[in-house]
């Protein structure tokens, strides 16, 4: 955060009133009170480009034009959502009328790109909504995960109240590692589930951690972390699709790696923390993705196709699925 020029900080939203402690309320919630503390330093409308806190941005983000975004915001694709929340009648216990809502509510999330204005418009209902489907055993199961995404069904509804259509992106905007069948890197990986680097063993699960703090300078994440090098394919020993999401998976261990042997150095004073960084300097190019195509001889990934026909079911989305996909790889 020491790179972030201005922060905001809220209270905790974790242990809202009338619901199980639940994190995700954070994130309505802390948007809502940035909302109302910075109104008056927000004269003209902007583009806010929201994640979660098991993301990571490995590609930068273009600078989107702001009619483009205005009332349609762009918004990653969570197929599962679709067959769950969606599909099944939750939404509608969330409708501004008898009728319908203005638009079908996306199955989406995050990473969204949205106007600060569309956002304003929707935050309230947004945290509103979260806290009821969070507060009702009935609608909990509905999620069909004991209610845990119910601030992302808080999104969706919350917008398509409102009459926002999404841009729904896939695989462009978020990928889970070690995905890599799309057409070009992502903006962001997600470590939302465990997940195998096939050729090297390594395995990585953000689960580990809940009860750990890697950042407690009395706890040594490396002597518990086996971090992998980053991933350089073997040229005709992995297809370039497999070699790409291994390349993802490895950079998403390394670089969550190399933030905390910065932070053992600056804040723990911890010596040898340089020499556990892992994030070579060919990494952090700007040509990284299109060289890596070119030095493995694989077509460049800015052309392939946007999707493989073979994952074109949604149900390739769903988290159980990708779980296993990523125990068996």
């Amino acid at each position: 955060l020491r790179l972030v020029s201005r922060q905001f900080v809220h209270r905790s939203a974790s242990n809202w009133p009338g619901i199980e402690y639940y994190p995700p309320t954070n994130k309505p919630f802390g948007l809502q009170q940035w909302l109302r503390a910075r109104r008056a330093e927000h004269a003209a409308d902007e583009a806010l480009v929201i994640v979660d806190s098991d993301m990571l941005i490995v590609r930068r983000f273009p600078n989107y034009e702001p009619a483009a975004l205005k009332g349609r915001p762009i918004a990653a694709e969570y197929g599962y959502m679709e067959w769950r929340g969606i599909s099944n009648g939750l939404g509608a216990h969330f409708s501004p009328s008898p009728r319908a809502p203005a638009v079908k509510p996306d199955a989406v999330g995050v990473p969204v790109v949205i106007m600060r204005s569309d956002l304003a418009r929707i935050v309230d209902d947004w945290l509103d909504i979260t806290v009821a489907i969070r507060g009702s055993e009935q609608w909990r199961a509905l999620c069909e995960d004991t209610g845990w995404t119910a601030e992302m069904y808080g999104y969706a509804f919350a917008a398509a109240n409102h009459g926002l259509a999404h841009d729904v992106r896939v695989g462009s905007l978020m990928l889970y590692p070690p995905m890599g069948y799309f057409s070009h890197p992502p903006h962001v990986t997600h470590y939302g589930i465990g997940y195998k680097i096939a050729p090297t063993g390594h395995w990585f699960d953000k689960h580990d951690w809940w009860q750990h703090d890697p950042l407690d300078c009395a706890y040594d994440f490396f002597a518990a972390q086996d971090v992998p090098p980053l991933y350089e394919r073997r040229v005709g020993a992995d297809a370039c699709e497999a070699a790409r999401g291994y390349l993802l998976a490895s950079l998403t261990t390394v670089m969550i790696a190399d933030a905390i042997a910065e932070h053992r150095e600056r804040v723990c004073n911890d010596t040898s923390a340089p020499s556990r960084a892992h994030l070579p300097d060919f990494a952090r190019a700007g040509d990284f993705w299109r060289a890596t195509d070119r030095r493995w001889r694989c077509p460049t990934w800015y052309d392939r196709p946007l999707l493989a026909p073979q994952y074109a079911d949604r149900g390739y989305y769903s988290k159980a699925n990708l779980r296993e996909r990523a125990r068996a790889a």
